[in-house]
């Protein structure tokens, strides 16, 4: 070779050199995905296997890694206000409120996501503080009444024929004279389920938790005394033995254990028999069907405001992709089981327009869980409610169940001790 080609070929690698030199290779935003259950658990590895599909799309740009977490108030509250923190955290609604109106997670808006006209319009609201949104829905729940197909059919009651709340006091009365099982399983400890359970009855009654204005209790009300006394005193005494100290998880074992007819419960109430042999037959009524209002408990995705400029901007594709079709299918797909070799729902997708879908039409059974979502009863109606329940409202509600308080003392002091803390600045 001669020189002045040796040199015409070392000026194009040189050249090259430098070009590559110039060339940044592509930055992988990594983001953190906190969600409520740990990562190890079903639940928790049903979701992993949505996110791995999520960064097998989006390798050249985004690694999403999930964090365990819990419903623990506490324990999320001193996650999301950690300053290493950054990404996407899932919250119950309850929690939104909360932590929106305190300033610890970002605003966000609806129009920004592609997908958001699919979901049910009736969760929007519950991630709202006033006119604000401060999350996304991903999940849903809500309950129905669950009853024992074999344990009704001993009793010779047509579950059909339970069409309000006087035909299903005497269709538990029947279930209580006719078998050894009690009608149904109530909720009565100082717990977090005692707020929800009771509150679809007072919803139902016509009572509110507070005001149009969000400042005032207003569940010291006729309508509320009502809905605490049928509760207590009507089906109370077709509760199973010492309903006042269980929690929802004592309410599942024994409607699993046949113990108990009925029970108001989520969607995996029913995959909790299916897990355990599928026993009994198990039957579902909407809760509208009789007049109450189903508990909802939407889960949201939010991003913490300790999170950067690069990290909201993956945590807003991350978003996008977990309300997609193609996520809220793997929802709805259910969590595994090893022991059983099969999957079960945990959660309801949010998204409308999934009816004709074909995990839906093979899930059918599960499509009551749908039901009375425009008609829903709210647990946490404003922020500032949730110091008035974990304080004031479910250790009180667990006193009238223990004859340790009056209904109407109890309403009085929610409404005395609790107006000071909605109109706290």
């Amino acid at each position: 070779m001669k020189r002045n080609q040796i040199i015409s070929v070392l000026i194009l690698v040189m050249t090259f050199m430098m070009l590559s030199s110039c060339t940044k290779p592509a930055i992988v935003v990594e983001m953190k995905f906190r969600i409520i259950w740990t990562d190890f658990s079903g639940r928790g590895v049903a979701i992993s296997k949505i996110v791995d599909v999520f960064n097998k799309e989006f390798k050249k740009s985004i690694h999403a890694t999930i964090v365990s977490g819990s419903e623990n108030f506490d324990e999320v509250k001193t996650y999301i206000n950690t300053d290493q923190t950054e990404g996407v955290v899932a919250l119950p609604y309850r929690f939104v409120k909360y932590f929106g109106d305190s300033g610890s997670i970002n605003l966000t808006s609806a129009a920004d996501y592609s997908d958001s006209t699919a979901i049910y319009p009736s969760l929007w609201q519950y991630g709202k503080v006033g006119t604000q949104m401060f999350g996304i829905p991903w999940v849903n729940s809500s309950t129905c009444l669950l009853y024992n197909a074999d344990l009704l059919d001993k009793a010779g009651v047509d579950p059909s024929s339970i069409k309000n709340l006087e035909t299903l006091r005497l269709a538990l009365t029947k279930v209580q004279t006719e078998t050894n099982a009690s009608g149904i399983g109530l909720v009565g400890a100082d717990h977090n389920d005692v707020s929800w359970m009771v509150n679809q009855f007072i919803y139902a009654f016509g009572g509110t938790l507070v005001d149009s204005t969000g400042l005032h209790v207003n569940v010291n009300s006729p309508q509320a005394l009502s809905a605490i006394e049928y509760y207590k005193n009507v089906l109370g005494p077709l509760a199973q033995k010492n309903w006042q100290y269980d929690n929802g998880l004592d309410v599942m074992a024994k409607f699993l254990n046949q113990q108990v007819a009925f029970e108001i419960q989520g969607v995996w109430g029913v995959s909790d028999i299916e897990k355990n042999g599928n026993t009994f037959n198990v039957g579902i009524i909407p809760l509208s069907t009789i007049g109450l209002f189903p508990e909802m408990g939407p889960i949201f995705l939010s991003t913490t405001k300790s999170s950067s400029e690069s990290i909201q901007e993956a945590a807003h594709t991350f978003i996008e992709f977990m309300i997609s079709t193609k996520a809220q299918e793997m929802i709805m797909a259910g969590e595994y089981s090893p022991e059983h070799e099969s999957y079960y729902p945990f959660r309801m997708p949010v998204r409308n327009d999934m009816g004709d879908n074909a995990v839906f039409k093979e899930l059918k059974e599960y499509l009551p869980f749908l039901d009375g979502l425009d008609v829903a009863s709210i647990d946490v109606p404003v922020a500032k409610w949730q110091t008035i329940k974990d304080t004031l409202y479910a250790p009180g509600l667990h006193k009238v169940m223990t004859d340790e308080l009056s209904i109407a003392v109890f309403l009085k002091q929610i409404q005395d001790q609790g107006d000071p803390i909605l109109q706290a600045q």
